[in-house]
């Protein structure tokens, strides 16, 4: 997938600057007790197998994909 992502944590708290979203597709994959917030316009994101993660996110201008997420807070 075209983009930038964040993947195999534990126990983080992750903020990406805008700039490195800029727009552009966003990952996050096997993530597990983390708080993700992705503060930028993103034009895509796909989350996949998230566990105890909570998910705060600006405006997606394209789709949003979740699967295999389980005990998450996703406001997208």
């Amino acid at each position: 997938a075209a983009g930038h992502g964040l993947a195999g944590l534990t126990g983080q708290l992750l903020v990406p600057s805008a700039q490195h979203l800029a727009g552009q597709g966003f990952v996050l994959h096997n993530l597990s007790d983390c708080d993700i917030f992705l503060l930028g316009q993103l034009s895509a994101l796909r989350l996949q197998h998230l566990r105890s993660c909570r998910v705060y996110t600006g405006p997606v201008v394209g789709a949003t994909f979740v699967d295999g997420c389980s005990s998450c807070t996703l406001m997208l």
